[in-house]
């Protein structure tokens, strides 16, 4: 896997090279095909990738299915928490990326070419399309919320059926999802070419602009993952009898692996140390959410789409009226458990929600590009939240 901080390198050269060319120059025409079709790959990839591990994630649940209750407590959870803290990013965000000063109208005409403009339907129209009457049409268009609604109802359905049945068909979903993340690791592999395209035209829109966003896109993303964290220590403070010097203190080594690392499977031994030996939590819960919560509970979905969203917005100068926000909102806390296990994977599964509001699905090259400094924060958060959850369900416990 190519490092990260190679992309970050090559879309820094490559928004600095577009500033110094110009929007005409005949080498940014040249490079503009690469970051196209790397960006068409990666959503060819996206709705066969997330509906198997979807459906695998309901009906495959191995040991959290001898533990049904507990498990659906942790989901509940797990949306409890997404929701608000989806609400209120979706609201925040576009509100905290007005100030930042571009000039849009230098996008305007190089987006319009690659940017799907959203139907204007009602919101009774919109309820009725969740439940499509041909799902392959639904699949052709990238109607992803219709799909994801479909998915979680064939993965309840599949865990009601016989055994043999059942995982013979998780067999096949789990291998086709393994050859989707083999073809997006090698779409990774060469992240720094296309990504570099993608700076290339992106710098030679918006010249020096480009550069002086992307501090401010880090800023605010450290910000709010900051802020984020903090509610959660509040939010345990108060709901449990543990302490926030406690939970703070049993934390830290976690969080520590998981920023060196950027992984939060990586923190998983040492989150387990923390809630068994710091918190005293019994290792019956622990076992089972600890595993659970690393695997598909990702709370900075909540907070990173949003400000993504938002940032390419701003940039390309489009506007995210309140019907925009509120499918975003609501499909991103779906797909968020859908997340796959690979660098970046969470931006890959956004592609479907960018089309579906109008947004560039160029824009996620951008954003997976300059991704290195914010994905610090992003797992320190997500692991944060993951020993929150298992505090917050033993809060009985002495």
């Amino acid at each position: 896997m190519i490092p990260a901080y190679y992309s970050l390198a090559s879309v820094i050269l490559g928004i600095t090279a577009g500033f110094f060319l110009g929007p005409h120059a005949t080498l940014v025409d040249l490079f503009a095909p690469a970051g196209t079709l790397w960006v068409n790959a990666l959503r060819a990839i996206v709705l066969p990738l997330v509906i198997p591990l979807l459906i695998t994630g309901v009906a495959g649940g191995g040991a959290a299915a001898s533990i049904s209750r507990l498990t659906m407590k942790c989901i509940v959870l797990f949306i409890a928490l997404m929701i608000p803290m989806m609400a209120i990013m979706t609201t925040i965000a576009p509100l905290a990326m007005g100030y930042l000063s571009v000039d849009a109208q230098a996008l305007r005409a190089g987006a319009a070419a690659v940017t799907p403009t959203p139907a204007v339907v009602s919101i009774q129209n919109w309820l009725m399309s969740l439940v499509p009457s041909n799902l392959f049409e639904a699949f052709v268009r990238g109607d992803v919320l219709p799909l994801i609604i479909f998915a979680l109802a064939y993965g309840l359905a599949l865990s009601r059926i016989a055994q043999d049945a059942r995982d013979a068909q998780l067999t096949l979903l789990r291998s086709i999802a393994d050859v989707m993340m083999t073809i997006a690791r090698w779409l990774m592999f060469i992240a720094p070419v296309a990504v570099f395209a993608l700076g290339l035209q992106l710098g030679a829109r918006l010249g020096g602009a480009a550069l002086a966003s992307l501090g401010y896109y880090w800023l605010l993303t450290a910000v709010f993952h900051i802020l984020a964290a903090a509610t959660l220590y509040v939010l345990v403070g108060l709901a449990t009898p543990i302490t926030l010097a406690q939970f703070a203190r049993a934390a830290l080594p976690a969080q520590s692996v998981a920023i060196a690392s950027r992984s939060s499977l990586a923190s998983l031994p040492a989150l387990i140390a923390a809630a068994e030996n710091d918190l005293r939590l019994p290792k019956a819960l622990t076992g089972l959410v600890l595993p659970l919560a690393v695997s598909i509970f990702k709370l900075s979905t909540a907070v990173m789409w949003p400000i993504g969203a938002a940032f390419i917005a701003r940039l390309y100068g489009i506007h995210l009226d309140a019907r925009a926000l509120t499918i975003f909102g609501a499909t991103s806390v779906l797909m968020g458990f859908s997340s796959p296990g690979i660098p970046n994977g969470g931006f890959l599964v956004q592609a479907p929600i960018y089309a579906a509001v109008g947004l560039p699905v160029e824009g996620l090259g951008v954003l997976i590009a300059i991704n290195a400094i914010p994905d610090m924060f992003i797992t320190g958060l997500n692991v944060t939240a993951d020993l929150a959850v298992v505090a917050l369900l033993g809060r009985k416990a002495d």
